[in-house]
């Protein structure tokens, strides 16, 4: 505040001189000349309407102003200031006593001074206003608040000390000491304010403060001694030294009692919390947080409750500290400093901050805690009353110590040792003793023992922990018991469970009656409390129940731990088991499990065990025959129960079961069962049971001609293939969709048989997530699926891996992770009475829960024809498939309003075909052979023989090898003269008229296997037009415009081209010269007219722009001049050409040859540049083909081998050098750069993790370097390397599984200068594809180095599965 007040002093200084001073003086006499003209008025002051500023502008007068008051107006600023008034409120100057009540000035930002008898100039400052914005401003001045408020907003409040009573004050827009602001000022408000009293008990401060030093926030009166702080708080930096975030004193900082009740700083140099909740016996009861401290940047929500004998410290609602509380008495007054006077502030924002009376609340409390001042609310242990336990046994000379914390009992030698607890604690059955035992000295024997008196007989009420001698006189014998070596090792013994009653002493027995002066050892965090038991709850039938969790009983006779028991969490839906547990819980009603009945609920492992399993039990007797469920299993072999595959992985250690208990037994059970199996440790392992239900699951609803059925009884399909455990999950939200995961063939059973005829048809949607060996649905009069000597197989199959029978029916296969929806006429492959409708995900090998997708509106009708035999016609100017069934709805709706068919159902049945595939199909044969009909034959453009055109596409012919040259000052062989039917052509039929495809061997033999095409030439043979280098004095040298890089030449793509069999050219870096590509693509519907008319956009680009229009020749040597992509040489990119076609298409159907003719008529044909992402980028364009739909991403992984981008020709020759054999010379000259450490993100599991780091990439071990499972491929996991130092990172080398050409989704490349703010270099796009994955892996060139020490790879899953798979990462310099 101080800083503030001289910068504004010596702001108005720097004008002190005397001219100066008679200024003001003049100013002052001609504004009290104006007192006549303004408003004088008592209490309160008001001027509507908007004022300029200006300097020495007395608008006003207020006699007898209030002190508790209020300001409030509008202000539009137009230009920032440096500390200029707005606005000043003053007795008789400018400062000092009654001179700034209030007064605000611009200094970059708001600067107001609330001045009070303490402080004359106290002061608050905002941030930097938004220019011609206006601006809400409140102030209020009450009681010992001051509050600010901009637009409503509360943005600062704060304490304030009585204002003394003035006559009156002189209000000032624009003061005579300051240049006025640059601003418009309205509707100004001065008046007086409700008091605010101080607050009583609890208050809450809403909104963010940045703590100030010296700040008082707020005074509380009647401050209750049980108390709750809260706050949320995000540290912003850490500053050396201490540092307070807020303090509430009785008006001191240290260290009586009401200094620190409570106060919160940041230790030295961190944000690690250092908390003070004084009492009487300690004013400076302390706790720090858990190390590092609280994240930079991350808001964490502090909590602090106070009450009865314990505070306790919660971040984010998780408990992280507590510390004991002595007596308090009641503070009539505390200040509350945000932050305090006697330390630097925090570098935070603090917001919501609420204090107040503390909840008491039903947890768990201590009886007994040996922590702090070893008191509590229900005893006291005495360290100096220690008394000798058991007749006879203590040796006096034997030191049993309490630390200085009374957290730890130290023990040396032969000791017997009781403490007395003052008062008495009751043991009842729930009463639990809980404690860390460290032994570093061998002794006979190491007890702990809580009795009611001194004599250890008759009554034993210890419990033996560890020890060498084999009588132990009738203690409790602890198994597991602590050794020499070990680290603290943690006991929960339920005392309530052996003994109850009134106990006095709490006893320490190290025996050595040998050697009375060995045996070392000590305990540590005693607690002693009443175990609160929280029912579990269960659903059976969809009903919530609570099962009483203290009614656990043993079972399997002696397989049970009796001193490890099943706790439930407090919201009742989880159950948890540590150490060897046998236990079995009653239901409060038997429960009848059905044939459909199922078991669901998730499991987590926190620590492995032998083997986890659930149980439903009649009886309490473990036998053959018994009714469990083993769901882990860790290198043992169980009896007695059914091994189940897990479901579905959620999360790391967590999985999903779904149980059909009804396909294994049937009956009344009378308890559920939860078995953990650790005889080697038996109190060693823990897991967690959550949301546990058991039900039928709800029925699969299909539509049988309109009428809706509900299939519930799933039964197992084909012989000895189904995985019993694995069920069709039906929706509870949409009863028509059935999910599957894992190997599963499931029938459901029609209510009553259905009869398939050749007009049956079944349509549903189809999603598959995870691809497997097969998937099918289907139909069958049995559930044998065709394994009987006369059976026939009934099933469609969609996808899968795996070779497919002869009796199956092949469909078009779904893709990954896209919905795909059928309409199939299944009376094409089979008829009859059906009483099944099948489901298969067939997966033959481990892991057999792999496999997911889901069927959804399935529904089965006769497909009866409407249009059959009628007559009808339709246009449009595209043939399309939508085009065509729109077409088709409008005959329906108009002519045919009752028809229930939709379009493609009723073109399935006009068409006489199987599924929509073939109706696809049979839509682009109707459209395409109305372009064939009046299509000009490629091979009557150069009216020459066939082999002359062949030729010419290699390269050769007069065409390509003559130059224009001068002969006797004329042009001879000139290409307009040697090549004019191309003119005429292009005049006469290609802007009109289609054009059909060449069967030559260039160009597929007619059809291409990637719709697309492209031209390279490498010469120019034509002068003075808009292409190459050819001049008019002669061409034999000239070069085309190069427009793209030769990578190299393949000649096993194009061997009739390049006469050999075999071999390749490696260009690159530019050795090839002067190059120019020039490439056209289609989509691969052939009715459309992209691929209708490609012939004549073969013809515009290899005839008429690239011979006649630029003069382009010749082919790259061994390899073709034009043909399909994939026969081409492979380059880093391409121009590129689409056409327009203006055309009227009439589609006609005549039901008396029930058949579809058209008829194509075009008007003009023109041709431009590629659109798409780039214009003119053959891949660009290409990639907008694959976007809409209209080519795969097959045919695009194709292309891009082709066309492998600009700057890629190095790894493109890498990879075809690797893949022929050799070490790719391309990695020379780059540094390969060692990670210091490999980080796997959430989700992702390793066993050998250096393997992803060892400069062997290998896909056969993925499962031992990170990988992980991944269902939607927008998500990704993340592994992250760390270089150890910063270099200059330019390429980088990623592999995943890579022996079967797939292809993985949603990829980047990112660096890190700090591992904690990442630059993406490289990706592929959310949800988009990368390379095909090859032995080479997939590199990443950076066009410039970039500095960083971390890189990191996020990866999705691929195209064969749900796996995501880093095998192998290499990072160069």
């Amino acid at each position: 505040m101080r800083h503030a007040v001289a910068y504004l002093c010596a702001f108005f200084c720097s004008f002190g001189s005397i001219s100066v001073d008679a200024q003001i003086k003049q100013l002052q006499l001609r504004t009290k000349a104006k007192l006549q003209e303004v408003n004088t008025s008592l209490s309160s002051f008001s001027l509507p309407g908007t004022t300029e500023l200006s300097r020495g502008n007395l608008v006003g007068t207020v006699i007898s102003p209030p002190t508790d008051y209020r300001l409030h107006f509008f202000i539009t600023p137009t230009k920032h200031s440096h500390c200029d008034n707005i606005i000043h409120f003053t007795a008789d100057g400018d400062y000092g006593p009654g001179f700034r009540v209030p007064a605000i000035w611009f200094c970059s930002g708001f600067y107001v001074a609330f001045g009070d008898s303490q402080n004359h100039n106290r002061v608050w400052r905002s941030g930097r206003p938004t220019l011609n914005v206006e601006t809400e401003f409140e102030l209020v001045v009450a009681g010992s608040r001051a509050k600010i408020f901009l637009d409503s907003v509360l943005v600062h409040q704060s304490h304030v000390y009585p204002r003394m009573q003035l006559d009156h004050l002189d209000v000032y827009l624009g003061d005579p000491w300051f240049n006025p602001a640059k601003a418009t000022v309205r509707d100004v408000v001065y008046e007086a304010a409700q008091t605010v009293d101080p607050y009583h008990s609890t208050f809450s401060f809403p909104g963010s403060i940045q703590p100030a030093k010296g700040t008082l926030a707020a005074e509380v009166i009647d401050v209750p001694t049980d108390y709750e702080l809260v706050f949320k708080i995000t540290p912003t930096g850490t500053i050396r030294g201490w540092r307070n975030v807020m303090h509430f004193s009785l008006g001191g900082n240290c260290c009586s009692y009401g200094d620190r009740s409570p106060a919160v700083w940041f230790a030295p140099g961190s944000t690690r919390l250092y908390v003070v909740a004084g009492h009487i016996n300690d004013p400076n009861a302390d706790y720090y947080s858990p190390r590092p401290g609280l994240p930079l940047n991350v808001e964490t929500e502090f909590k602090l409750i106070v009450a009865g004998a314990k505070a306790s410290v919660f971040l984010n609602s998780k408990l992280v500290g507590e510390l004991s509380q002595g007596p308090r008495t009641k503070f009539e007054y505390l200040q509350f400093w945000l932050s305090d006077p006697w330390y630097g502030a925090a570098k935070a924002d603090i917001s919501d901050i609420s204090f107040g009376p503390a909840a008491i609340t039903e947890s768990p409390s201590p009886i007994v805690n040996i922590t702090g001042t070893a008191r509590t609310g229900d005893g006291l242990i005495s360290s100096f009353d220690q008394i000798s336990y058991g007749e006879g046994q203590d040796y006096e000379e034997s030191t049993l110590v309490v630390s200085t914390d009374f957290s730890t009992v130290s023990m040396e030698g032969n000791i017997w040792r009781a403490l007395p607890i003052i008062p008495p604690i009751t043991v009842n059955e729930k009463t639990v003793i809980e404690f860390d035992f460290k032994l570093t000295q061998e002794a006979e024997i190491n007890a702990i023992c809580l009795d009611e008196d001194l004599d250890v007989i008759p009554d034993f009420r210890c419990f033996v922990l560890a020890g060498t001698q084999g009588e132990r006189h009738g203690m409790y014998d602890f198994d597991n018991q602590a050794s020499v070596g070990d680290t603290e090792k943690h006991f929960v013994i339920p005392i309530g469970s052996y003994y109850t009653g009134v106990m006095n002493y709490l006893a320490f027995v190290q025996d050595n009656d040998r050697k009375i002066s060995l045996g070392s050892s000590e305990f540590s965090n005693i607690r002693i409390y009443e175990q609160v038991f929280f029912p579990l709850k269960v659903s059976i039938d969809g009903t919530l129940g609570t099962l009483p969790i203290q009614n656990q009983v043993e079972y399997g006779e002696v397989q049970d731990y009796a001193h490890n028991f099943l706790s439930v969490s407090d919201d009742g839906f989880s159950i948890h088991m540590r150490g060897n547990v046998y236990k079995a819980i009653p239901f409060v009603d038997s429960v009848h499990i059905g044939e459909n009945m199922v078991l669901d609920f998730y499991f987590e492992v926190e620590e492995e065990a032998e083997f986890n399993a659930i149980c439903l039990e009649e009886d309490l007797v473990l036998s053959p025959g018994k009714r469990c469920f083993v769901i882990t299993e860790a290198a043992t072999t169980v009896k007695y129960m059914y091994k189940i595959p897990e479901v579905t992985s959620l999360e790391t250690g967590q999985r999903h079961y779904r149980i059909p208990v009804g396909r294994y037994f049937s009956g009344y059970m009378n308890y559920i069962v939860f078995v953990q199996d650790h005889d080697a440790d038996i109190l060693g392992g823990a897991s967690t049971f959550k949301n546990i239900s058991l039900f039928e699951p709800s029925p699969l609803e299909i539509k049988v001609n309109g009428v809706t059925k509900a299939l519930s009884n799933q039964l197992s399909y084909g012989v000895e293939q189904d995985e019993k455990a694995h069920m069709i999950v039906v929706s509870e939200d949409n009863k028509s969709s059935g999910g599957m995961l894992g190997n599963t063939w499931k029938a459901l059973e029609f209510p009553e048989p259905i009869t398939v005829t050749k007009n049956t048809i079944i349509s549903f949607d189809f999603d598959l997530q995870n691809e497997v060996d097969l998937h099918a649905i289907c139909l069958d009069d049995d559930l044998e699926n065709g394994f009987g000597s006369e059976d026939t197989q009934r099933c469609l199959v969609l996808a899968g891996s795996q070779k497919i029978n002869d009796k199956y029916h092949v469909l078009e296969k779904a893709s990954l992770s896209e919905t795909h929806s059928y309409i199939i006429q299944i009376g094409a492959y089979f008829t009859g009475e059906m009483k099944y409708l099948g489901f298969v995900q067939d997966n033959d090998e481990e892991p057999f829960l792999a496999g997911a997708s889901s069927f959804s509106n399935i529904e089965i009708f006769d497909g009866v024809s409407c249009l059959q035999n009628t007559n009808f016609d339709f246009d449009f100017s595209e043939c399309t498939l939508d085009n065509f069934l729109n077409g088709i709805k409008t005959e329906l709706d108009t002519n045919h309003p009752t028809c229930i068919n939709d379009a493609t159902v009723e073109l399935v049945t006009l068409f006489g075909v199987a599924d929509q595939a073939e109706v696809t199909e049979k839509v682009g044969d109707v459209c395409a052979q109305a372009y064939a009909a009046n299509h000009f034959s490629f091979d009557q453009i150069t009216l020459d023989e066939y082999q002359f055109d062949e030729e010419f596409f290699d390269g050769g012919t007069a065409w390509n090898y003559e130059k224009q040259t001068v002969q006797d000052g004329e042009n001879t062989k000139v290409l307009s003269e040697d090549a004019v039917m191309v003119r005429v052509r292009n005049a006469d039929i290609a802007k009109t008229r289609g054009i059909s495809w060449p069967t030559m061997h260039n160009f597929g033999f007619g059809k291409c296997e990637v719709p697309a095409a492209m031209c390279c030439w490498v010469a120019d043979r034509q002068a003075n037009d808009d292409g190459g280098t050819c001049s008019s004095e002669g061409c034999n040298d000239a070069d085309p415009d190069d427009n793209s890089d030769l990578c190299y030449v393949d000649f096993t793509r194009f061997r009739q081209s390049a006469h050999v069999h075999d071999g390749y050219s490696i260009y690159g870096n530019g050795a090839e010269g002067n190059l120019n590509c020039h490439g056209f693509a289609w989509d691969n519907f052939s009715g459309s007219s992209q691929n209708a008319l490609k012939g004549n956009l073969l013809f515009e680009v290899s005839m008429n722009m690239g011979l006649i229009e630029h003069g382009y020749v010749e082919q790259v040597p061994g390899a073709p001049m034009c043909g399909c992509v994939e026969s081409m040489p492979v380059v880093s990119r391409a121009d590129c050409t689409e056409l327009e076609v203006n055309q009227y298409i009439n589609v006609r159907y005549r039901g008396k040859y029930e058949r579809f003719t058209a008829k194509v008529n075009i008007t003009n044909i023109s041709y431009s540049p590629c659109s798409g992402k780039t214009s003119n980028d053959f891949s660009s364009y290409f990639r907008s083909l694959v976007d809409a739909g209209k080519a795969t991403v097959v045919q695009e992984v194709k292309f891009n081998q082709q066309i492998v981008g600009a700057e890629k020709c190095g790894t493109a020759i890498g990879d075809f050098l690797m893949n022929k054999g050799f070490s790719s010379g391309f990695y020379q000259g780059k540094t390969y750069l060692p990670a210091s450490n490999v980080v796997m993100g959430p989700y992702l599991y390793a066993s050998e993790i250096d393997l992803f780091t060892d400069g062997t990439p290998d896909a056969n071990v993925w499962y031992k370097t990170p990988h992980g499972d991944i269902f939607n491929k927008n998500d990704n996991y993340y592994v992250d390397l760390d270089l150890g130092e910063v270099f200059d990172i330019s390429r980088i080398v990623v592999w995943h599984y890579y022996h079967d050409q797939r292809r993985y989704f949603s990829q980047t490349v990112e660096i890190s200068m700090d591992g904690l703010s990442f630059e993406t270099v490289w990706e592929t796009g959310i949800g988009r594809l990368g390379a095909v994955e090859t032995v080479a892996g997939n590199s990443i060139d950076l066009y410039k180095p970039i500095s960083g020490r971390y890189v990191r790879h996020r990866c999705g899953h691929n195209t064969r599965n749900h796996g995501v798979h880093f095998v192998e990462m290499a990072v160069y310099a």
